[in-house]
């Protein structure tokens, strides 16, 4: 029995080993890219491993703790390696999750979206950072899109209105000066680094950096008069990859969440 336990005892801790191992990797993925240490796909490959990594620690550790547990419950007193089996099955799956939760849904193959596929704001104060940055995508709204596998060709507009339907104009009560101060405010509000502003045009951009791997997404808000009120349209573009997981539909809705709560 003691053979066992020391052998429960040394997997668990090898198995926690490998769950911290890869939580440091997966965190560390991002600052590398950031830091330019690595380039995208490998800091991706990076997380990739991280996260089988992960799955492999947690399974020895579950393996561990059941044994551990089955041995206490058969009345061999208390068995080794229960906390730290456990702990390494927690740190496994927090460690699975984070990344599986960011590709998880129904999230459509396009980096571009917009409350007005008909008309979309254009970029103009934007196109210089872009283009010093090195951003693939084109400011240019892409109607239809080539898939990188050869597949079928998306349709932008379509693979939007059915993913996000509430991806729609904001309308204000309010005269397009009054409408376009809110804006602008909202833009501050979200901690959105301003590009440009003209008020002459309606016109507002700005750009927010993710946490993680620090990609620029840059936003271009419009403000046109509508019948006795306002109305306001939002666009937000990622500078790099062919996806953005949802990225851009969530920023528009937190973006007219805080526009509508200040009106």
């Amino acid at each position: 029995m003691e053979s066992i336990d020391r052998h429960t005892g040394r997997a668990a801790r090898w198995g926690l080993g490998l769950t911290l191992l890869a939580a440091a990797l997966a965190m560390l993925s991002g600052p590398l890219y950031r830091m330019k240490l690595l380039a995208l796909f490998p800091a991706f490959g990076l997380l990739r491993w991280a996260v089988y990594a992960a799955i492999a620690g947690a399974v020895i550790c579950l393996v561990a703790l059941v044994v551990a547990l089955l041995r206490r419950k058969r009345g061999g007193g208390e068995a080794q390696g229960v906390g730290t089996a456990a702990l390494g099955v927690l740190v496994g799956l927090v460690v699975f999750y984070v990344p599986y939760s960011v590709r998880a849904g129904n999230h459509p193959p396009i980096h571009d979206v917009t409350t007005d596929t008909d008309d979309p704001p254009a970029f103009v104060a934007a196109l210089a950072p872009r283009g010093a940055s090195g951003a693939t995508n084109s400011p240019e709204y892409d109607r239809i899109v080539k898939s990188p596998r050869g597949g079928p060709d998306f349709d932008v507009p379509e693979l939007q209105k059915k993913a996000f339907p509430d991806i729609v104009p904001v309308r204000l009560a309010v005269a397009p000066a009054q409408a376009f101060e809110q804006a602008l405010g909202a833009v501050s509000a979200m901690g959105w680094t301003l590009i440009d502003q003209d008020a002459a045009e309606g016109r507002i951009e700005a750009s927010e950096t993710t946490t993680w791997f620090g990609f620029v997404d840059d936003v271009v808000i419009r403000v046109r008069p509508d019948h006795s009120g306002s109305r306001i349209d939002v666009r937000s573009v990622s500078r790099i990859g062919f996806g953005d997981v949802g990225k851009n539909a969530k920023r528009i809705r937190a973006y007219v969440a805080t526009l509508t709560a200040s009106s």
